[in-house]
């Protein structure tokens, strides 16, 4: 003879009813009971989603974010512009500093020659080598000074942004929270981690390398 099952809830009445769910015997009684929890567990998660619908059209995070967001690339748009404007300031005085040293140079060497000239006219100190030499030298002086006057030995190697992939340098990328060895500027949300991902590595193009003094040969 069979042993009868007993409601997991009295453990007094038979178990007549079984739950599919959890597997449990229940009395009449405490079966109805059981499946009002059921349905009271649905209603409780049905009302979640709209519980959360409602609160995300009355908090938009969206908008926070992004000014968040926008910030941070205007940001990183002046930083660059405050790069530019520094690598343009710098090669300017690169500019004058080395059209002034060649000036300098030039009339350094043209004093020079005046003053050998002078010395030798004045105790009749030479002979024919230096007056060849002395003449290869003024020569000498003339081309550099026409040089100079057209500046045809100096140039400006500047490298087109052309070749650079701006698009890679800042960009928008979803990374999940756990992530936290990332070194990118970060806004939280609720649920994720919005990251804009700009290429700082290279100190923002490393200017000073992309356009500099050259030498034209």
């Amino acid at each position: 003879m069979s042993t009868a099952n007993h409601c997991s809830k009295c453990s007094t009445n038979v178990g007549t009813c079984n739950c599919a769910g959890c597997k449990d015997y229940f009395c009449t009684k405490h079966f109805i009971t059981h499946r009002k929890e059921l349905q009271t567990s649905l209603e409780q998660i049905i009302d979640t989603p709209n519980r959360l619908i409602k609160q995300f059209n009355e908090n938009d995070h969206s908008i926070s974010l992004k000014t968040a967001l926008l910030n941070q690339i205007d940001q990183w748009q002046n930083e660059i512009i405050q790069k530019v404007h520094q690598t343009a300031d710098n090669i300017r005085q690169q500019v004058t500093q080395v059209l002034n040293s060649q000036r300098e140079e030039t009339k350094k060497k043209f004093q020079e020659l005046v003053d050998e000239l002078q010395k030798r006219r004045e105790e009749d100190d030479f002979v024919e080598d230096d007056l060849v030499r002395l003449k290869n030298r003024a020569h000498q002086l003339q081309q550099e000074l026409e040089q100079l006057q057209q500046h045809s030995d100096l140039g400006l190697h500047i490298e087109k942004s052309d070749g650079v992939d701006w698009a890679h340098l800042i960009y928008i990328e979803s990374k999940s929270i756990d992530n936290k060895k990332r070194k990118n500027l970060q806004v939280k949300s609720d649920t994720s981690v919005y990251y804009l991902d700009i290429d700082i590595s290279v100190d923002y193009l490393e200017f000073d390398r992309k356009i500099k003094m050259s030498k034209l040969r």
